[in-house]
């Protein structure tokens, strides 16, 4: 078995001057760091019962927030991403001819499944420092205890990564074609995301509204 660090550099040579996944993972960070403060222009001066804007930037909720932006942006991104790297390689006969250099099969599904741990541990780093730079601006009295009391929520993030890698990994395995595996992988996202907060708006209601047996 060879080594993470081979495997790392292995997929980094492949993906270093590739000018698509330059531009995914530049969009990725730019959009990350700055898509959450258009929050303050929708809610800036709104009546209530709209919250005030500054919910979205101050401890401990920014960890929430910047969670839901980061959400919608590893589905896409990182998902689209992985499933680029797969596909094209199977497109272009790089798998096969890795495969007759004397890369197992077992080698290669050992790169992807490094490589988006990667990229979900990037994810997670870039996800960490800015709401914690965003909070540190915006808290009128930050402190250490007050940054970490939404502290399982790093880990909530990381987990979330892998969960959308490995599905589009699976998805890209399974169906073989860039396309079609996209469309799958967002199609079924879609349909698990309605169908999660249906379940999640079920279970709200019913906590507010108890229905007792007669």
């Amino acid at each position: 078995m060879k080594s993470i660090i081979y495997f790392l550099s292995l997929e980094a040579k492949k993906y270093k001057k590739n000018n698509l996944v330059i531009i995914l993972l530049t969009g990725f960070v730019l959009l990350f760091c700055s898509l959450i403060f258009l929050g303050k222009k929708v809610f800036q001066g709104a009546p209530p019962p709209f919250p005030s804007y500054k919910i979205f930037y101050e401890f401990p909720t920014v960890w929430d927030y910047q969670g839901v932006i980061g959400n919608w942006l590893v589905s896409f991104f990182i998902g689209f991403l992985v499933i680029y790297s797969i596909t094209s390689e199977i497109d272009f006969k790089t798998m096969r001819q890795s495969i007759i250099n004397g890369f197992t099969r077992q080698d290669y599904f050992m790169s992807k499944l490094i490589f988006i741990i990667a990229l979900s541990l990037i994810a997670t780093i870039i996800y960490t420092f800015s709401t914690l730079i965003i909070g540190m601006f915006n808290t009128e009295y930050p402190d250490f205890y007050l940054a970490m009391d939404n502290n399982h929520a790093i880990l909530r993030f990381f987990v979330m990564c892998m969960g959308y890698s490995s599905f589009a990994m699976l998805v890209a395995f399974l169906v073989r074609r860039g396309f079609l595996s996209l469309l799958i992988y967002i199609v079924v996202k879609d349909v698990f995301g309605i169908f999660a907060q249906v379940s999640t708006f079920i279970k709200n209601r019913n906590a507010s509204f108890p229905v007792y047996a007669a």
